[in-house]
């Protein structure tokens, strides 16, 4: 009786620094959470088209909040580091377990054959339920890409899609970094993936490279898995020189089929 007292004694004393610490696991969000005095724009939503219209967008701002953004021609979108965040007017955390309420969306609807958008240097503070929707074809790479929040999937591919993912990071506190549709390609470099199912397939056919990254368990999340997916199959996914940290299971699908997973390690 004594050794629990002392045990729960230590445990009130600590407390306080076990719950900054769950707070503040990334340096990323330490640091946006602690800026002060910048500056901030409100937006309705916009419609991105080249580089010039989003100069004007940002224009002076540090952080701007906004409902909605699209982008949907082909380039180089470079935000500069600017901070975005969600103004939480549509669907919000807790309120979204089905179906997907994305924050940005990029790529043409139901168009084919779309040239390559770049984006660079984009941060997100809190995302909508989900965070980025990659439309069907669309081919997308990203440079330096942090969201820093999303309460439910990072990053939604549609069918055949293509992404690059090269130093970056998704944060996702619950739910997939990143949900795939069917016939998909992803290319992911130099990144970190902080989720509770890193990646999920919804129907057939992913091909995944994951090179020189780091893929955790969310501090947060019941548990940890590489891949997730009802009834999918022809799965390929390749780690080169990359850590998983807290997994309890790389594979949780359900009734899939035709899974391989190989881990590379060169030095």
């Amino acid at each position: 009786m004594k050794n629990l007292l002392i045990l729960i004694f230590f445990l009130v004393l600590l407390s306080p620094f076990l719950t900054s610490c769950q707070k503040n696991f990334d340096i990323d969000i330490e640091r946006i959470s602690n800026l002060k005095n910048h500056k901030v724009k409100n937006v309705e939503s916009l419609v991105l088209n080249n580089k010039k219209n989003l100069n004007i967008f940002l224009g002076n701002a540090d952080e701007i909040i906004v409902n909605e953004i699209k982008i949907e021609h082909p380039g180089e979108y470079d935000f500069s580091n600017k901070i975005l965040t969600y103004s939480g007017r549509e669907k919000r955390c807790g309120k979204s377990t089905k179906g997907f309420s994305s924050f940005i969306k990029i790529g043409q609807k139901w168009f084919f054959g779309q040239g390559k958008i770049t984006i660079k240097n984009l941060t997100i503070r809190r995302s909508a339920p989900d965070g980025i929707e990659i439309r069907q074809t669309a081919n997308v790479k990203f440079v330096n890409l942090k969201i820093l929040h999303s309460c439910d999937e990072g990053i939604q591919v549609r069918s055949h899609a293509k992404i690059e993912l090269l130093d970056s990071k998704i944060i996702s506190q619950y739910n997939k970094a990143i949900q795939f549709g069917d016939n998909n390609n992803a290319i992911i470099s130099n990144s970190t993936i902080i989720s509770e199912q890193a990646f999920s397939l919804t129907r057939e056919n992913l091909n995944i490279k994951v090179s020189e990254s780091t893929i955790r368990k969310h501090p947060s999340a019941r548990f940890g898995r590489l891949i997730t997916g009802d009834n999918c199959k022809n799965i390929n996914i390749d780690l080169v020189n990359t850590k998983t940290i807290g997994l309890g299971e790389f594979v949780g699908t359900k009734n899939c089929t035709n899974i391989v997973i190989n881990k590379k390690k060169y030095r």
